[in-house]
């Protein structure tokens, strides 16, 4: 949920900005057209499935995200 009440789709950008093993993650969706990136935290699994896990957890855990709406809520 955003600022002013609305919702949009997001999704997870991992980059590997230093060419060695660290590898940072980002939420990404988009406002009026434009894209935003927000950085979530450095993820260190061993696969690129484990990582978007991973980064998932961590943008619920950071709160970045909202709850997805049921049938039930509207």
């Amino acid at each position: 949920m955003l600022p002013d009440g609305s919702s949009r789709n997001a999704s997870i950008e991992l980059k590997n900005i230093d060419k060695r093993y660290r590898i940072y993650a980002y939420l990404r969706y988009s406002i009026h057209g434009k894209t935003v990136s927000r950085y979530i935290g450095q993820v260190n699994q061993s696969s690129r499935s484990e990582n978007l896990r991973q980064a998932w957890l961590l943008a619920h855990d950071r709160r970045l995200l909202a709850p997805e709406s049921t049938q039930e809520d509207q």
